[in-house]
């Protein structure tokens, strides 16, 4: 048996194949959760020009058919040196288009292509088919590749392939368009810059001399407890701190507290600790936290007890209760808008909340203050996903609020430092009405009803003042049913593509909805006439209902939300 493993970066491991993923290996799958974390941590590490370079992790290689067949065979990493070479292509393409030709051959020639001995042509990884082989060469790894659309592709890994390619590619030719690259050169020095940092990536790459030993690797790599995340490290560091055997008792009772209530929370420890230390200490990605902590931290005994207090406050803004909030009409207003950045997924400010937190609890800000600043978040992140746009790169933005958060003294250098900065950074990163718009025209019953919900509750009470209704008597209304009475004169194939949309749905009362039924708009009036919410008995003017007036009103509702409701 013989096993040679040694750290290298990208370049050299790339320049060490061709490299061939076997038959038996899973088809390319990472998804958009895998390749955002993958290229945020690129993208951090450039912003804080951190010297360390990445690592990620290990790849195991087996060289047994090497002197047959000239290519080492991929048994662990292929996910990740497959997003690899697309991150490559998609910077090779904008340079293409951008017209760096120098760097766009560079790109090709380095980390796509090579040539052997006899100057062939070959790509640095190749699959076990010809038929993948020629779609991946043909419309990616060609210097001048073929376009592609997603509709053609057949394989669940083709179409994984294509959005992964698509999403490098977006990412960044968005960020080439913000306003820090008003120049050909400064954009010219940034993709330069992204590829030296790929290029350092460091791995293990473990190589073996046969498929059984490459296996053994493979599980034991692999196996269940083996590798210690971030919060494991920190937890022994934090332990090792505590003597006689009875304070070590009780410091495990409290970090197993800790750990046990977020996963009963179904909240991931891991990013708690680090929004925390975000919220408090400096910007850092992941993969540094337990670095970060150990050179910074001293007393591991007042952070244990920090991190406990930090908990319930985390758990508090990330699963919201009605009972952890008082009565007064601030506190409502904040449960109110931490459940809707609940139900939008935005947790990227939770570094700045946890500070705005700490900072209302010793009184240096107002429960106003805290209240005004939570709703400009909600506002600004609510555009931010209703546009679809990818909200990681705002963690960096909070984190630095957070932190001059924590300086504050008062309310008045808050206000100052803080909350008028964070207006002026939101406006200049708010998306257009028209990015906005787009996507909210398509929200629809069946796969966003409580965001439905939400959107029109919040319409209705600021358009006709209704704040203080009963909301636990009511349903989402279809306007025309999507089982249509005969007199509407049309079937539920027809009306299919529209009938769900959010500009269709209104609120009515559970005992009137049964009511209207599926009746025709003449009479289904008659009940709108009776409902508690002015948004609804609005409607009994109504004298025509269809895809054109339904298309009408939901850009009418896009409009009211965007410059009322969650006006930044």
């Amino acid at each position: 048996m013989n096993i040679i493993p040694n750290t290298y970066n990208i370049r050299q491991i790339l320049n060490s194949g061709p490299y061939r993923i076997p038959r038996f290996q899973r088809p390319f799958s990472w998804q958009n959760e895998q390749l955002i974390d993958f290229l945020d941590d690129i993208f951090n590490l450039i912003e804080s020009q951190e010297t360390e370079p990445l690592y990620v992790g290990a790849f195991v290689f087996n060289n047994e058919n090497m002197r047959t067949t000239g290519k080492l065979e991929i048994i662990d990493g292929q996910q990740r040196l497959i997003s690899i070479t697309l991150l490559f292509v998609a910077i090779r393409d904008i340079c293409n288009e951008l017209e760096f030709d120098d760097l766009k051959a560079g790109i090709q020639t380095n980390y796509i292509e090579a040539k052997d001995d006899r100057n062939n042509l070959y790509y640095r990884i190749v699959f076990h088919t010809d038929s993948q082989n020629d779609f991946y060469d043909k419309y990616f790894l060609k210097i001048d590749h073929d376009n592609l659309k997603r509709n053609i592709l057949e394989s669940v890994e083709a179409k994984n392939i294509y959005n992964a390619y698509k999403y490098f590619y977006d990412r960044i030719k968005n960020h080439l368009k913000s306003k820090i690259y008003k120049k050909n050169d400064e954009k010219y020095t940034f993709l330069e810059k992204l590829r030296d940092t790929i290029t350092n990536i460091l791995a293990v790459a473990i190589e073996v001399d046969s498929e059984e030993v490459a296996y053994q690797v493979f599980e034991t790599l692999n196996s269940k407890g083996l590798t210690l995340s971030q919060t494991d490290l920190l937890k022994n560091l934090i332990l090792k701190k505590y003597r006689p055997e009875r304070e070590l008792d009780r410091a495990k009772m409290t970090w197993d507290t800790i750990i046990s209530n977020l996963e009963k929370l179904k909240l991931q420890p891991e990013r708690f600790v680090r929004y925390y230390w975000l919220s408090k200490y400096k910007f850092i990605s992941g993969k540094y936290l337990y670095k970060s902590i150990k050179r910074e931290i001293t007393n591991y005994k007042s952070l244990l007890s920090e991190l406990l207090t930090e908990s319930e406050v985390y758990a508090i803004i990330n699963t919201p209760n009605k009972e952890n909030f008082s009565k007064d009409i601030h506190s409502n207003e904040i449960f109110e808008s931490l459940k809707l950045l609940k139900l939008i997924g935005i947790q990227q400010c939770d570094p700045l909340m946890l500070s705005m937190f700490r900072a209302y609890k010793s009184k240096r800000i107002s429960k106003s203050q805290l209240k005004n600043t939570i709703k400009l978040i909600e506002n600004f992140s609510f555009l931010f996903r209703m546009a679809g746009k990818n909200p990681s790169g705002i963690e960096r933005t909070y984190s630095k609020f957070a932190i001059l958060t924590q300086n504050c003294k008062d309310g008045n250098e808050f206000d100052t430092k803080v909350l008028k900065e964070l207006k002026k950074t939101f406006k200049e990163k708010k998306p257009t009405y028209d990015e906005f718009e787009a996507p909210f025209l398509k929200l629809n019953f069946l796969d966003d009803r409580g965001l439905c919900f939400v959107i029109l509750d919040r319409i209705n009470r600021k358009e006709n003042n209704q704040n203080n209704l009963n909301l636990f008597n009511f349903t989402l209304e279809h306007i025309l049913s999507d089982n249509p009475d005969s007199c509407w004169n049309l079937t539920a194939e027809q009306i299919r593509e529209y009938v769900h949309l959010i500009g269709n749905l209104t609120l009515l009362e559970n005992e009137l909805n049964v009511n209207a039924d599926n009746k025709c708009i003449k009479d289904k009036i008659k009940y709108y006439k009776d409902s508690e919410y002015k948004m609804t008995r609005k409607l009994k003017k109504l004298k025509e209902w269809n895809q054109n007036t339904i298309n009408d009103r939901s850009i009418t509702l896009a409009k009211y939300a965007y410059m009322h409701i969650w006006k930044v």
